[in-house]
């Protein structure tokens, strides 16, 4: 069977496609193991158009593969696309203006350093979400620098991803700043949640000179007593392991953690991997459901847990619930954010949730504000479901 191609005279007399037709195209194209070379030509006839399709076609991607051939592409629309993807930040809906932000972090990144931020600040955090994850899944070479010119004016409850989505970029140019972060110094010497944060996003990068900091904080004392939380403390030799083995080893005998809970790191940064969207941490099945109340402007919702990790989890009504329990989850809007309690058998872990999908008459959901205490409960509950390294 012949491979569908571009057509050579796309439209009416050889007149440019209408947005359906060029979709159609565009989509075919994409499957196809190399784009036709008479593709971009008929794009170039209708640029501002083009460059749309494009931005919505790697809104919906999940593949590196196709967003580097859609990139690709975007470029070769020349300076005429990239006035429209630009023109879409400044002036566009919110929604036009976050679709932009991919392509604008591949092709424009200075222009995105520019305006980025002024437009972002005055968002609601979901939005401010929705920007941190557009630059992250660019996979733009920048986008490490990128959010962390966001990181002072998102929402504390941005902030955590953001982080995650800093360490998963790599880029060293962050360390410095991440490291002041971590150590307390940046960020008007934000909450210890961050600082783990901060700290695990050191662990990514793998930075040497990141060492002496992480160390510093396994083994500062204050008398006879730790000077940092347990959970910070345990996050920096996890971290440390990754930057210096041999030395996380070493302070490990005397940090008094245990190996099962330290075992339950980060997951590490895949950069071949063929998908754009990477999993934080490990993901443990409960063998039964966590009862989490969830309390929302509708009432309160008692969901069970069945599948948890440090950075969130599912969860749907419990075995029994009536179904107006079920109705009451469907109308969960995505984006809601909510006070949420795990009922756990000594006393509850509270914890402050964003709901992420609908999947199954349950939700997904992903944790966006913790304290270290809680934390540490959670980390010890999932510790004795994961398998021990």
């Amino acid at each position: 069977m012949p491979q569908p191609t571009a057509p050579s005279n796309p439209g009416p007399e050889g007149g440019p496609l209408n947005r359906e037709q060029l979709r159609a195209v565009l989509l075919r194209a994409l499957r196809l193991p190399t784009p036709p070379g008479e593709l971009l030509p008929v794009m170039q006839q209708q640029p501002a158009e083009s460059i749309d399709l494009l931005a919505d076609c790697l809104a919906e991607s999940h593949q590196t593969l196709e967003r580097e051939r859609i990139a690709e592409l975007a470029g070769g629309l020349g300076r005429a696309g990239l006035e429209r993807l630009e023109q879409r930040w400044i002036k566009g809906t919110p929604e036009e203006a976050v679709g932009a932000v991919p392509l604008l972090a591949r092709l424009a990144p200075d222009f995105l350093q520019q305006y980025l931020l002024p437009r972002a600040a005055r968002w609601e955090h979901h939005r401010q979400d929705a920007v941190v994850k557009a630059v992250a899944f660019s996979g733009s070479r920048e986008r490490g620098r990128l959010l962390q010119s966001l990181a002072e004016a998102v929402h504390p409850y941005v902030l955590p991803g953001l982080l995650d989505e800093i360490g998963n970029a790599g880029d060293v140019r962050t360390v410095p700043w991440l490291m002041r972060l971590a150590a307390g110094e940046a960020l008007q010497a934000a909450d210890l949640y961050v600082r783990v944060k901060a700290i695990e996003a050191l662990g990514r990068i793998g930075a040497p000179t990141a060492g002496p900091l992480l160390a510093r904080l396994l083994e500062a004392r204050r008398l006879w007593r730790w000077e940092h939380p347990r959970e910070l403390r345990l996050c920096a030799l996890q971290a440390l392991g990754r930057i210096d083995a041999r030395r996380a080893r070493e302070l490990a005998r005397t940090a008094r953690l245990p190996e099962r809970e330290v075992s339950l790191r980060p997951l590490e940064p895949q950069p071949s991997t063929t998908r754009i969207r990477h999993r934080r941490y490990a993901r443990v099945h409960l063998a039964r459901p966590l009862p989490v109340r969830l309390s929302l402007a509708l009432g309160t919702i008692r969901l069970g847990v069945e599948v948890l990790s440090l950075a969130g989890g599912f969860a749907r009504p419990l075995p029994g619930a009536e179904e107006a329990d079920a109705a009451r989850v469907r109308a969960i809007p995505p984006g809601t954010t909510t006070p949420v309690e795990f009922q756990t058998r000594l006393r509850p872990i509270r914890a402050t949730a964003v709901v992420r999908n609908q999947v199954a008459a349950g939700v997904g959901f992903e944790l966006v504000a913790i304290d270290l205490d809680a934390r540490t409960r959670m980390r010890q509950l999932l510790a004795a479901f994961h398998p021990a390294e």
